[in-house]
């Protein structure tokens, strides 16, 4: 009888135990745990990076086309770099919390001037312009939220307990007329662009823009944005951050704008 040596080293060979292969997916489930919910993070923050650049692009595409049918560069912006230089208080209270003598200008202490901060006389019309460019399929002239337009958003006077309530706030970035009262549009693709003042369309000062509409987070500096109308030293007009409010771990549209630019 012939002996096979291989028969031996076959029947040795043993598959994995339970407990190996129970040990083996409890490793697994574990790095799965800590890396899906990063990558899922990474893809939400990368999905509303590209809808960002997509609503600002059209922002700026019905901005351009507006100043076309106006003919003329309009009175409706901020100053992006203010010509008139710093602005100082001439005289404040006891404790220096309230300013009580007036602002004037820091190189000739004259009284600062009615265009300081920037012209905006043609801004109604300007406006209502531009939102003719962005063809809503759904305004709410009032009640917003009661009437499908938004979903429910923490205003300034309500988020981390009203602690971001500033003087001179616009009544707009309160929830109740975020909720309540706002002019809202909300576009084809579902982009939700709320008014800051009372005035059909955008108000070019300042408004506030959902680029994914009511899906979520609908967070401040995520997926909800506050925009204002700039000219910068050049002449052209362009939107840039608006309020310079955002959540906790948010981003400003400046900030979102520098990530964009440097991709």
């Amino acid at each position: 009888m012939c002996y096979n040596s291989n028969m031996k080293n076959y029947s040795s060979k043993k598959g994995f135990t339970l407990a190996e292969v129970l040990i083996t997916l409890s490793i697994v489930g574990i790095v799965a745990a800590i890396t899906i919910p990063t990558l899922i993070h990474k893809y939400q923050e990368y999905s509303l990076k590209v809808q960002f650049k997509k609503i600002y692009a059209l922002l700026q595409q019905a901005l351009v086309k507006a100043e076309y049918d106006f003919g003329f560069s309009p009175k409706c912006y901020y100053w992006e770099v203010n010509p008139y230089g710093e602005a100082i208080c001439r005289e404040f209270n006891e404790d220096r919390s309230i300013c009580i003598g007036g602002y004037v200008l820091a190189s000739t202490g004259e009284p600062i001037p009615a265009d300081y901060s920037g012209l905006f006389t043609d801004c109604n019309y300007f406006g209502r312009t531009i939102s003719q460019n962005l063809k809503s399929v759904k305004i709410c002239k009032t009640e917003p939220y009661a009437n499908g337009c938004v979903p429910e958003y923490e205003g300034r006077d309500t988020y981390d307990g009203g602690s971001h309530i500033i003087s001179g706030m616009p009544n707009a970035m309160r929830k109740d007329n975020l909720m309540n009262s706002n002019y809202t549009m909300v576009l084809l693709d579902g982009t939700i662009i709320i008014n800051a003042w009372g005035t059909e369309g955008i108000s070019p000062q300042l408004f506030f823009v959902d680029i994914n509409g009511k899906r979520g987070p609908n967070k401040w500096g995520y997926d909800l944005f506050s925009f204002g109308l700039y000219k910068g030293s050049s002449g052209v007009l362009k939107f840039k951050e608006g309020a310079g409010f955002k959540e906790a771990g948010g981003k400003t549209v400046n900030e979102m704008l520098q990530e964009i630019s440097s991709k």
